[in-house]
């Protein structure tokens, strides 16, 4: 399995045709060539066919390992896989770090489920390993990395202001605008705030993180 095979160095297509075409490849160092039977899978996330067109890619190696190509749309167009793949990854990170599988809270599932993923399968993996570390017996959503919370909370606020979304995502939003404008009223005190809301202190301020607030 060749990964971003797009990036790599200008002797390595020379060598991938010759095991290609040849099934034989020399050692570093050797003078005889070496049977190879294998089967060669590539990925890249670049428009590889533009590259052999222009020459950033060699042509004959394009043609010689495209013989069947799988699109894999991203992350954020199949969230349908999300639970399994979340299963998978709180399970193996679980092991790792040979603790109890944690549970995802509601709160957690919808910011995973509103999250673009723009880093697709990887930055999921990234953020579940940092989740299970964090946590305890359950995942919260400070337990993800910040630009998450920061971007379901923006996300949140323009659906709010199309009037269209689900039902959590516009009720998210409109917390968001009550929480936004309270604190202006008390100058940004959270104590303050929270005192105004009848609600404690802790509890506002993971709301505020939640929601991707800024304090000040």
């Amino acid at each position: 399995f060749l990964d971003e095979i797009t990036e790599t160095s200008f002797a390595i297509p020379s060598i991938l045709l010759l095991v290609a075409h040849e099934k034989q490849f020399y050692r570093v160092g050797g003078t005889k060539p070496v049977s190879a039977n294998c089967r060669i899978i590539a990925a890249t996330n670049r428009d590889i066919l533009e590259m052999a067109k222009d020459g950033s890619f060699r042509h004959d190696l394009y043609y010689r390992v495209n013989e069947m190509t799988i699109a894999l749309p991203p992350l954020r167009e199949r969230k349908d896989d999300l639970p399994l793949l979340v299963k998978h990854f709180l399970k193996k990170f679980a092991e790792q770090n040979k603790c109890q599988i944690p549970e995802v809270t509601e709160e957690s599932w919808q910011l995973i489920k509103n999250y673009s993923w723009p880093g697709n399968i990887r930055e999921l993996e990234n953020a579940l390993k940092r989740a299970v570390v964090l946590a305890d017996a359950q995942i919260l959503p400070e337990h993800f990395p910040p630009v998450m919370l920061d971007q379901t909370g923006r996300h949140a606020t323009m659906q709010a202001a199309s009037g269209e979304g689900t039902y959590e995502s516009l009720m998210a939003a409109a917390e968001r605008d009550i929480l936004i404008g309270q604190l202006k009223k008390h100058g940004n005190n959270v104590s303050k705030t929270a005192d105004a809301l009848a609600i404690s202190r802790r509890t506002l301020q993971r709301r505020l993180k939640q929601l991707g607030i800024e304090k000040a």
